[in-house]
């Protein structure tokens, strides 16, 4: 079912993409001499591919993986609040620090990746200048000026691909860091829920009274114990514990397809407004 959901949007995604390359032709000429004295024409191919590549892939499969993961992340949360509300209650008062985390990390990836997008579209585009006048530059003996300022483009992207890095690194730490937390959090309450059960009078008198009545029969009484004494089974809570904790993976990993979102619609807007 993923693989077919995936080609579907694939398909759909190129299409739509294709038809919008058509039409960006058709309008770049029908334009008046005018335009062109006032934009620079040897950016266009680099420039549409790049924007068009970043619409496609926010329309693409992702929005599968999306949807995926919300579903998952509802169903991961609501059922363990069907086996223990007290755990699940705890466990997700932290999971909003992952959505926190995911939308921050989203922000942040799709405002560095428009900044890097655009440093190599003006590199690209004093190449493709470049290499459309390489006699002139020649005769003029500027090839190592035009290498330089190719260079000098092409040092603000890697720093800019390297502060990426940087951002994503530590934000995916994080995020592990909160969950390792969160799991932390679940097991430690929840034996401190079944020791200060196991304290009680009611517990003791339950337990006393399993022990009477399967006598004969650890395993029955211990059965009766589980089933009857305890408000909370231990299965209810590592249902609890790893249902809330994989529901924030899920929305985590949802978040992370923010950047691809927020970047589509960026350039779509852009490409709107020119």
């Amino acid at each position: 079912a993923q693989y077919l959901l995936s080609v579907a949007l694939n398909t759909s995604a190129m299409r739509q993409v294709m038809r919008i390359r058509t039409e960006f032709l058709k309008a770049i000429l029908h334009q008046d001499i005018a335009f062109y004295d006032t934009n620079t024409t040897s950016d266009f191919a680099s420039k549409v591919t790049e924007d068009l590549n970043k619409i496609q892939d926010g329309i693409g499969q992702k929005v599968g993986m999306v949807v995926r993961f919300v579903v998952t992340f509802l169903v991961s949360f609501i059922y363990p609040f069907t086996q223990n509300w007290i755990i699940s209650l705890v466990v997700a008062s932290v999971i909003p620090l992952l959505a926190i985390c995911g939308g921050l990390l989203g922000t942040i990836m799709t405002k560095v990746s428009k900044e890097e997008n655009d440093v190599y579209g003006k590199a690209g585009a004093i190449a493709e200048e470049v290499l459309a006048s390489i006699r002139t530059v020649v005769a003029f003996g500027g090839e190592q000026k035009e290498v330089k300022n190719y260079a000098t483009a092409l040092t603000t992207a890697t720093k800019n691909g390297i502060y990426r890095s940087t951002i994503t690194g530590c934000a995916m730490g994080l995020v592990f860091g909160i969950i390792y937390g969160v799991y932390g959090l679940g097991i430690w309450y929840g034996v401190k829920m079944i020791e200060e059960e196991e304290e009680t009078e009611d517990f003791k008198n339950c337990t006393a009274e399993c022990s009477q009545e399967f006598n004969q029969d650890p395993n029955l009484a211990y059965g009766c114990t589980e089933d009857t004494c305890r408000r909370f089974s231990i299965g209810s809570i590592t249902v609890a514990i790893l249902g809330i904790v994989q529901g924030g993976m899920q929305i985590g990993q949802a978040g992370t397809f923010v950047e691809a979102f927020n970047t589509c619609l960026l350039y779509t807007s852009d490409a709107a407004d020119e």
